[in-house]
């Protein structure tokens, strides 16, 4: 699973599962017309929402940083020490659970995150990132227990069904209750508060969602956001299983794209998409995938992970071509990746790496040196890195080379 970084694999997303709640809970509460059977309620408190905000802020700061090893361990620990605080707050929401499931995942934490990923489903059998985490959790040991496939087919096949019965439930409220929640939740005040000014567990339930959600109540038709997101992701799942049981990249390719279908612009399936292009050397096609993504959404032009993604192919594109034009937009990308972040370990691997293989094909000592830099920076900030030291014993033994025959 190398070259998938944290915050897109994952798939994070508050605001996407925060307004899956408010999908759940729609047909409880007041309203006119026949009612139906209600999923469990998940009333939120105000503490609870303010200690899972204070965890997204700091889980999307350390994404946008593109934190890994040791520093993405103590990111994540502040975000779980948040995520398990809420959850002590609101015990019976399932929102908590897998939330906190997918940072323990994240840190290599594979049995504490399934047990989470469990316990939401406990609270409600069609929570879709329950299913969808236990799914990454079982795709991830495919490498080293191939029988996890079937166990991961499973899980994409209940999150399929999940969000099959939250569309069916959906379609099946009556109009007027679906309008009712567009305007809930405008911390605590209203028809909907309680005694004094107290927020009732239907206002709870609003204010959470206003809070997490933002916008997202008017894309809670069926033609918004929320489910096609979710189905997104379990396409990207599929993509990603089959990259681990080491498909053609055509076959994940065609995955990505069915991805795609639900949610265009998911950059998760849009980033292992271009991965994959860079493999079949269609560096061109890998390339148009992201810098759009870049353009559409300007928050990306600050994301490490992005200007990550981006070096690499240009690197991959720079070696195998030795072109000029590649090989400076390499330089670019990874420029801008350590002005977002000096530590990025990978990051001055894989510029070392660069500079390394074009001053040797090129027998240019000064580009050597400069690959001697760069993986020095590395080393600095991890000094145990392997491929690291392997790659400064290279470049040493290159530059002593070169050096030898100019003095000669």
């Amino acid at each position: 699973m190398a070259g998938h970084s944290c915050l897109y694999r994952r798939s994070f997303s508050f605001r996407a599962f925060a307004a899956l709640l408010v999908v759940l809970s729609l047909g409880w509460g007041s309203g006119c017309g026949p009612k139906i059977k209600p999923y469990p309620v998940f009333p939120v408190s105000r503490n609870g929402a303010t200690l899972y905000k204070t965890g997204q802020d700091l889980y999307w700061q350390s994404r946008a940083r593109d934190d890994r090893g040791q520093a993405l361990i103590d990111s994540m620990d502040a975000v779980a020490k948040n995520l398990r605080a809420a959850k002590t707050n609101d015990p019976n929401c399932p929102l908590m659970y897998s939330k906190l499931g997918e940072v323990y995942l994240e840190c290599g934490q594979g049995d504490l995150a399934k047990n989470e990923f469990e316990r939401s489903l406990d609270y409600c059998e069609d929570w879709v990132p329950g299913w969808i985490g236990l799914a990454q959790w079982a795709i991830e040991r495919i490498p080293l227990d191939p029988l996890k496939i079937d166990e991961a087919t499973h899980y994409l096949i209940r999150a399929d069904q999940a969000v099959a019965n939250i569309q069916k439930r959906y379609n099946e409220i009556p109009e007027d209750q679906r309008k009712s929640w567009k305007g809930l939740g405008t911390l605590g005040l209203g028809e909907d508060a309680g005694a004094e000014g107290i927020p009732s567990d239907r206002m709870r339930v609003g204010l959470v969602f206003d809070f997490l959600a933002a916008n997202e109540y008017p894309a809670l038709h069926t033609g918004g956001t929320v489910l096609p997101r979710m189905r997104a992701k379990i396409w990207y799942q599929h993509a990603l299983m089959a990259d681990a049981r080491g498909e053609p990249a055509a076959t994940v390719i065609q995955l990505c794209l069915k991805s795609h279908r639900f949610d265009p612009n998911y950059p998760p399936a849009l980033i292992l998409r271009s991965q994959q292009h860079v493999k079949l050397k269609e560096y061109f096609e890998a390339e148009n995938i992201l810098l759009p993504l870049m353009q559409a959404e300007p928050i990306y032009q600050n994301n490490a992970q992005i200007w990550y993604e981006l070096a690499q192919i240009y690197s991959a594109w720079c070696i195998s071509q030795l072109a000029e034009d590649q090989c400076f937009e390499a330089e670019k990308a990874y420029v801008q990746l350590h002005d977002l972040n000096e530590q990025h370990v990978e990051g001055w691997i894989g510029r070392a790496r660069l500079n390394y293989t074009v001053g040797s094909k090129r027998r240019n000592l000064q580009v050597l040196q400069n690959a001697q830099v760069f993986a020095n920076n590395a080393l600095e900030f991890n000094p145990n890195h392997p491929e690291a030291g392997k790659l400064r014993e290279l470049i040493d033994e290159a530059i002593s080379e070169l050096t030898t025959e100019e003095d000669q």
